[in-house]
């Protein structure tokens, strides 16, 4: 057989052992990008909600981080009942309760004194309120994004590991 010459594998090595660190790392490098989307969605969302006591802004929040499938999934969900149809839309109707200053109040069921109105009527009547789509309108804009954001994400982890 020829002489075929010597060859140093130690830096073979230590890209193997850099390959190996890297797949230890990439779960919890996934749910921390997941977070970081998450965060991102919520900057677009926040503001452009619709805001006359600030209750439907404050109500955004960020589920728990769970598997799925091959990866993970988290939940931006609002806790305001209403904000289904703020981002959906709903046909005009009678809102039963009553007025303190500005402020309205739902009730249920409310008799007011006489004289004083029972409620407000929400939207034109027999019409529809149109949605406005802040979730919706928030999480197309952020689909944009993301190529971008995990490319550099991606190559910050890359860098941490290949010094």
């Amino acid at each position: 057989m020829a002489n075929l010459g010597s060859f140093d594998f130690s830096e073979m090595v230590k890209f193997r052992d850099k390959l190996v660190d890297m797949q230890r790392h990439f779960p919890e490098f996934m749910r921390k990008c997941l977070f970081r989307l998450a965060s991102e969605l919520m900057e677009e969302v926040v503001p452009r909600t619709p805001s006359s006591n600030g209750d439907l802004r404050r109500g955004w929040t960020l589920g728990e981080l769970r598997p799925a499938g091959d990866g993970y999934e988290i939940e931006v969900y609002n806790t305001e009942e209403y904000s289904f149809y703020i981002e959906n839309g709903f046909a005009a109707h009678w809102v039963p309760g009553k007025w303190v200053g500005n402020t309205f109040y739902y009730i249920p069921n409310y008799s007011p004194p006489k004289g004083e109105p029972a409620g407000m009527y929400v939207g034109p009547r027999n019409g529809w309120v149109e949605g406005k789509f802040m979730l919706l309108i928030s999480s197309e804009l952020l689909k944009r994004r993301i190529p971008a954001i995990m490319e550099r994400e991606m190559q910050r982890f890359i860098e941490r590991f290949m010094r």
